[in-house]
């Protein structure tokens, strides 16, 4: 988490030359960054615009394309706040994990909730709901997991393909992320979503081998 003492050095860098920033932040259920970023923006005379993202790793990340495609329409920093809070709430992030321990141990879930996900081959599928990682559910492989994680996809409304979409993994090896492109592709309807590495902070609390999918609904 960056403190109030290091967004005053970034905020100060940012707007020496007149400019009016947007910041997107990670959630505030599951991180302090919202909470200092507004602590130093209130000394920046509103020339801060800080966006609770409610969400992580593709999600915010959609939210930050979403924001430089308002911005090429020259809408000011107030007005791309705006929309992106109209549109928080309109982001999905699911994905299917290997294994719960990561996120027990990261203080994400409790000890009761990553015990169910200990059991051989169980693949859990986990998605950030209200601003909060949560388990939703569950299947047994890979194969079964990711037919899940579609159902799942396709239970929470239409993607929205006029607003950026894409899928992400964790880890090195691609193996888990190229089998998932191939079983989710009707889902984009002919399109090719970019794919996205997770960030190092994310990443390990979710641990290796995690395939997902981030997109806006209609």
């Amino acid at each position: 988490m960056i403190n109030s003492f290091r967004w005053d050095d970034e905020f100060k860098k940012a707007t020496k030359d007149g400019d009016d920033v947007v910041v997107i932040t990670l959630s505030s259920k599951i991180s302090g960054t919202y909470e200092a970023a507004v602590k130093s923006a209130v000394k920046f005379d509103g020339k801060i615009q800080v966006v609770d993202s409610l969400n992580a790793a593709l999600g915010e990340r959609l939210l930050g394309l979403y924001a430089l495609e308002l911005a090429k329409q020259k809408l000011s920093a107030k007005e791309i706040a705006d929309k992106l809070n109209e549109q928080k709430n309109n982001v999905r992030i699911f994905a299917v994990i290997d294994t719960l321990e990561y996120l027990k141990k990261g203080g994400r879930i409790s000890a009761t909730t990553a015990f169910f996900g200990k059991m051989p081959a169980i693949k859990p599928v986990i998605g950030v709901i209200n601003g909060k990682v949560e388990v939703i559910g569950s299947a047994k492989g890979n194969k079964k997991g990711n037919l899940y994680l579609n159902s799942t996809v396709e239970e929470s409304g239409k993607i929205n393909f006029d607003m950026p979409f894409g899928l992400l993994y964790s880890g090195n090896d691609k193996t888990n992320i190229e089998k998932y492109k191939i079983s989710c592709a009707y889902l984009f309807e002919g399109r090719t979503p970019d794919t996205y590495p997770m960030g190092c902070t994310i990443g390990t609390h979710v641990g290796p081998g995690a395939v997902g999918i981030a997109y806006f609904i209609k």
